[in-house]
């Protein structure tokens, strides 16, 4: 990680989200207390809109299609 801006940044995220709600992909969020802190993107509260919480555990949470 080099900590600097990703020019396709918003096209990237687009993608994952739609593989996400496809049910290819899952969201794996380990040791964190907040999904805003964890994703660092506005609204990440619609981003997980249509995902199901399928495991959470200690601060780490897996959002997937079932």
């Amino acid at each position: 990680v080099d900590n600097l801006p990703r020019g396709q940044y918003q096209q990237d995220l687009t993608l994952m989200h739609n593989d996400l709600l496809s049910g290819r992909a899952v969201l794996a969020l380990f040791d964190t207390s907040s999904l805003e802190d964890a994703l660092s993107i506005q609204d990440s509260a619609n981003f997980v809109n249509g995902l199901e919480i399928l495991q959470k555990t200690q601060g780490d949470i897996l959002y997937g299609k079932p």
